[in-house]
């Protein structure tokens, strides 16, 4: 196992003792990086354009990067800190994740953030928005096939499906079959602030 080990001048890092360099040239940059003076940061160039950076924007909080000419951080990428919570777009992230970013184009104005899908990308589910309107957008992920999306829920011992959107767009509570817009099996509760209630 080898150790990281800043030479004097902080111009380099070596590996080992020995003085075995990174593979990748690296130079320690600050204290005046992109995120303010006083703050450090580690550049690691390669023979690209762009250079990766591993910097400590802000008490406790530390973030991956890359830059065009390798002096400064640039455009943070992803961020942590000492509460666990992880940022992606952000360096200040409050939850235990947040995505600070613009989606991309999914179809018409749907704009996606988040795709959670298998390896086929025809299972799953995405995260976006609509684009014009402040709307928020779950979506069944698939890049292909017709697919539904259904709610489930935890009864003390098992797990199982509650309610259905599929494929159509007809909505099922108690069944996943549900051959109207909406199809409930099992008893329905009407209530109209407590008159004129109705059981079916």
């Amino acid at each position: 196992q080898s150790s990281i080990y800043y030479d004097r001048d902080n111009t380099n890092f070596y590996l080992d003792p020995a003085f075995n360099t990174m593979p990748y040239s690296a130079a320690f940059a600050g204290p005046a990086g992109f995120f303010g003076a006083g703050v450090g940061q580690i550049v690691l160039n390669s023979a690209g354009t762009y250079y990766g950076n591993i910097s400590n924007p802000s008490s406790q909080v530390w973030a991956l990067g890359y830059s065009p000419g390798g002096t400064n951080i640039g455009t943070p990428v992803l961020s942590w800190n000492t509460s666990g919570n992880v940022g992606i777009g952000t360096t200040g992230p409050g939850y235990p994740l947040v995505i600070k970013k613009d989606g991309a184009v999914s179809s018409g104005n749907w704009y996606d953030i988040a795709q959670f899908r298998d390896s086929s990308a025809n299972k799953g589910v995405d995260l976006g928005y609509d684009n014009t309107s402040q709307t928020g957008i779950v979506a069944a992920g698939s890049a292909s096939a017709a697919n539904n999306l259904a709610f489930w829920t935890y009864n003390g011992s098992a797990w199982g499906e509650r309610m259905r959107i599929d494929t159509t767009g007809n909505v099922g509570i108690g069944t996943t079959g549900p051959g109207a817009k909406l199809q409930v099996n099992g008893d329905v509760y009407f209530s109209n602030s407590g008159t004129n209630d109705s059981t079916f």
